[in-house]
């Protein structure tokens, strides 16, 4: 049978996470609390493929966090 679950409890607004997805020509990334309630969503359309512009545009993207929190 094994040990009874136990839930934990963590305080959300300890900690965010951030994830990015890069697909031929978008940049979808969603900012998380710790308990992965979403706290920002974007979906930025690529400038071009070149990684410099990727980066670029990530850049872009992640600047902005501080200001939409």
């Amino acid at each position: 049978m094994g040990r009874p679950a136990n839930l934990v409890r963590v305080d959300g607004g300890k900690a965010l996470f951030l994830g990015i997805k890069v697909t031929g020509d978008e940049i979808i990334a969603v900012l998380t609390d710790l308990r992965c309630r979403i706290r920002l969503a974007r979906h930025v359309r690529l400038t071009g493929r070149a990684p410099v512009l990727m980066i670029t545009d990530a850049t872009l993207w992640t600047g902005g966090l501080n200001d939409a929190l």
